[in-house]
């Protein structure tokens, strides 16, 4: 592609100063216009290099650095054209048009920013409110990095250097660890396809964003730890016997917090709990056992199947009836943030939340012998990859299969000599 600078003919204009324009040329008929928003006397301008005169007749005071400016504007549109195909060996000329003009003359296809609200407001129906609210807080981060790092974002400058910009911003700036960070990434690439697909986004530079995935530690309760609980004595605390009864289900079932604050009486029947889950709208069959059905029939002269507590609340109150319990070991987390690993420890009560009680589900059916595929169809993993992470098998199941495997004695067998 060839760059030229042209000064604006028309001849109505009453300023004797005309307005030079950038022309990138892709053959006869292949043409980009870029305004420069610079202006010149035509008598200072030399029509065969496209420059203001510096010297002799026709010289103009400022033209070495109107000259510098333009040198620099073709130097760095030249290079964006490079980085363009780079990233891109197919562009065509009007992908390449587009990234220029929003880069060069702030004329952006669409707004992100609009786009985003579109985004939400056609996916309310299908999507959960903590998954929209994670898209709301996807917008802030956007916001908060347009104005950290100064600039204006659209979707042709949102390419592979704004993709390491903004991790690092998720990180070092917004404090957060990095499997958080990429779960961000993960989220704006929906968003960036479903723009694409109906043509809001005409950029596929989010194709090449990586979605990377760290271990991390996992807490569950070992079965003597959720006995405590049990057994504990709450008749003068209906705070924290309603908050157990929740978690307790919640273990006893492997279902999410979102499922069980949405159980009904109705999905219940011959003690199986035929379950829509909220966050993959899949129908599960759960078998109640005893203690679940105890439980639900606790409240069974109430309105609702199970009391109702916000996540919030549910996941404070929690900790408290871990400490009440007693389960309070030290436990030393590490998380992944940039290239350090920082490790914290922590008493284990402070750890328990509502995902607690379903990763404690996998962990002990596991231990108890239930089969891998019996409990991912309970708990509706669709793929051993995602069931895998919320197993924990604690020291002492493993010490317990090891001796039962390699300390096992052979069984003595009685030979029949007669045979012989």
């Amino acid at each position: 592609m060839e760059v030229y600078f042209y000064l604006d003919a028309n001849k109505k204009v009453k300023n004797p100063n005309r307005t030079i324009y950038c022309y990138v040329r892709d053959g006869r008929d292949n043409v980009i216009v870029i305004n420069t928003k610079e202006k010149v006397n035509p008598k200072h301008w030399n029509k065969t290099t496209y420059r203001a005169i510096t010297t002799g007749k026709g010289k103009m005071d400022g033209a070495r650095e109107l000259n510098q400016f333009l040198d620099a504007l073709e130097t760095d549109i030249k290079k964006t054209i490079r980085e363009i195909r780079s990233d891109n060996v197919t562009a065509d000329f009007n992908e390449i048009k587009l990234k220029l003009l929003e880069k060069f003359s702030g004329k952006a296809t669409t707004d992100v920013f609009n786009a985003l609200d579109k985004f939400i407001e056609v996916r309310r129906s299908d999507l959960t409110q903590s998954t929209l609210k994670k898209f709301s807080n996807i917008k802030k981060h956007l916001s908060d990095f347009e104005k950290s790092r100064k600039t204006k974002l659209t979707f042709g400058s949102m390419d592979l250097l704004f993709y390491d910009a903004f991790i690092n911003f998720l990180i070092y700036d917004q404090k957060m660890n990095n499997n958080t960070a990429y779960k961000n990434i993960s989220l704006l690439k929906t968003f960036f396809n479903w723009a694409y697909e109906r043509g809001i986004n005409n950029y596929e530079h989010f194709r090449k964003f990586k979605k990377k995935e760290y271990d991390v530690d996992i807490i569950t309760l070992s079965e003597e730890e959720l006995n405590r609980i049990e057994q504990l004595d709450l008749s003068q605390n209906l705070r924290l016997d309603r908050t157990r009864d929740l978690f307790l289900f919640a273990c006893y079932t492997g279902a999410r917090f979102s499922d069980i604050e949405n159980i009904s009486r109705a999905d219940i029947k011959n003690n199986v709990w035929y379950l829509r889950q909220v966050k993959t709208r899949n129908i599960t069959e759960i078998p109640l056992i005893d203690r679940a059905l105890e439980i639900l029939a606790k409240y069974e002269k109430y309105e609702k199947a199970l009391p109702t507590i916000t996540n919030q609340k549910l996941n404070k109150y929690l900790k408290e009836l871990g400490e009440t319990a007693g389960i309070n070991d030290p436990v030393r987390i590490s998380e992944q943030r940039g290239n350090k690993v920082i490790e914290v420890e922590y008493p284990k009560f402070e750890l328990i939340t509502t995902h607690t009680a379903r990763r404690t589900f996998i962990t002990l059916s596991l231990t108890k012998g239930m089969s891998p595929q019996i409990i991912m169809s309970i708990t509706g993993h669709r793929t051993y990859n995602a069931f895998k992470k919320y197993i924990n098998l604690v020291t002492a199941d493993k010490e317990k299969a090891l001796k039962d495997t390699w300390e096992k004695k052979p069984e003595l067998k009685l030979v029949d000599l007669t045979s012989f």
